[in-house]
């Protein structure tokens, strides 16, 4: 499973002649599925001659899987605010990683700590940790992309992968209503007057009541 025969070289084709204390050397090509994972796959190599006689052998190929990683965040922050945010890393690949960490950098958003350590992840699982976020006031309203670096080890070398997280940049709005005057009578309709401040920084839109 996961491994699939995919052919051989010209020199040792479906069907070839092969004289007394002759040998011909060449090439079996086998794909590598993605969800395979490390260990050895055994392989039986069958050669049969005219009579339908022949050889089997047994050999093994060896898969070197890898560690596949994948951060995110659901966060949704308001202009000028900060506020803790659960950022989480995949390991959708067939190895384990492990010592992972991830370090995040903005221009215009500060962190508590830059960098979230994780620890090891097994394929197929996935892990969460919280991170402090804070956004500037002068920051746009909407999706913004905040760059990461992963660093992990895989097979006992180190590496480090380049990443993003998207986070949600929430409009500065803020609406105040206070009473200014009442006027109510029994029997008559009655009028309220309010008045409705925004202290927010950004422009409130579509208000309704």
């Amino acid at each position: 499973e996961g491994i699939t025969y995919t052919g051989t070289t010209s020199n040792l084709g479906e069907d070839f002649s092969l004289c007394g204390g002759c040998q011909t050397t060449g090439t079996l090509y086998f794909n590598v599925g993605e969800n395979a994972e490390s260990g050895s796959y055994p392989v039986d190599l069958k050669a049969l001659g005219d009579e339908g006689d022949g050889i089997v052998e047994k050999t093994e190929i060896e898969v070197d899987g890898s560690p596949n990683l994948i951060l995110n965040s659901e966060a949704k922050i308001m202009q000028g605010e900060t506020s803790k945010s659960k950022i989480n890393i995949e390991n959708t690949g067939t190895e384990k990683t492990s010592q992972l960490s991830a370090t995040f950098r903005h221009p215009s958003i500060s962190f508590n700590s830059s960098k979230i350590a994780f620890g090891e992840l097994n394929p197929g699982e996935t892990k969460s940790a919280s991170l402090e976020i804070g956004v500037d006031q002068d920051l746009d309203s909407g999706p913004e992309s905040i760059e990461a670096s992963i660093d992990h080890v895989e097979n006992g070398a180190k590496i480090v992968e380049n990443s993003s997280i998207s986070i949600d940049i929430l409009k500065d709005v803020q609406l105040a209503i206070s009473q200014i005057e009442s006027d109510a009578e029994t029997g008559s309709e009655s009028r309220v007057m309010i008045e409705l401040e925004n202290i927010g920084s950004s422009q409130a839109e579509e208000i309704s009541t």
